[in-house]
């Protein structure tokens, strides 16, 4: 029996001198835990920002962003807001913090601010391990054009396909249709088609000068050109526009 009661005795104590230097653990290694604390927050900000310039770049190009990425920026943002503004002050605060009689260092302060710190770096690294995303965004799947555009905007999509078609026309008395097949049109040959849509309105009095400012881009782009609400002939040339 008091064999037994020794080896009880010896596991509990070693059981109890390893939780006593896994707590002493936190103390010493304090100001590393509020390093990795620091640095985590850093490592975590450039990560937000490559996320969020690949969101933006997404959006410019008309496609939907991704729910969970749209989550996790929100999350990023709390994240940093939360330590870069309250608990990275008030823990470097704490860590300076004297004992009652102001001679030694407050333990007791730097054991709890160890332990919260090292937790804090956990939750940004599981953080940045979800923010490697292999994409951010998706295509839309094309919505329908209203009725009467249907069959026009058919037929343009597929002029626009067509190598051999360098200009392709569409005429309508009615305004509100053909407002809505140009948008679409826009719309859907930037997701499929060309790096970039301009839209030009040129009007029963139009002015060159701001056409061709209008027209001004990177020449090295595929570019579909859309001149909107045409009601007197236009020389294509003078616009800065081949004509084949």
């Amino acid at each position: 029996m008091e064999a037994v009661m020794a080896s009880i005795g010896g596991k509990a104590g070693e059981l109890a001198f390893d939780l006593i230097k896994q707590e002493m653990t936190y103390i010493q290694n304090y100001k590393t835990n509020l390093e990795n604390l620091r640095e985590g927050v850093n490592d975590l900000k450039d990560a937000r920002q490559r996320v969020q310039q690949s969101v933006d770049a997404a959006k410019r190009q008309g496609r939907k962003i991704y729910n969970d990425v749209d989550k996790w920026l929100t999350m990023v943002d709390h994240k940093i807001s939360e330590m870069a503004e309250t608990k990275l002050k008030e823990h470097e605060q704490k860590a300076n913090e004297k004992c009652l009689i102001g001679l030694c260092p407050n333990f007791k302060s730097r054991y709890l601010l160890s332990k919260t710190a090292e937790k804090e770096a956990d939750a940004i690294v599981q953080l940045l391990v979800k923010g490697r995303f292999d994409s951010v965004s998706y295509r839309p799947a094309p919505r329908p054009a209203n009725g009467s555009t249907t069959g026009a905007l058919k037929k343009v999509m597929e002029a626009l396909k067509n190598d051999d078609s360098t200009i392709v026309g569409v005429y309508g008395a009615r305004r509100q249709p053909m407002a809505i097949l140009v948008k679409e049109v826009a719309r859907l040959a930037k997701l499929e088609l060309f790096d970039k849509v301009v839209v030009v309105s040129i009007s029963q009095s139009p002015n060159i000068e701001k056409i061709q400012s209008d027209l001004n881009f990177d020449k090295q782009d595929e570019v579909l050109i859309i001149l909107d609400d045409i009601w007197v002939p236009l020389d294509l040339g003078a616009l800065g526009i081949p004509s084949s």
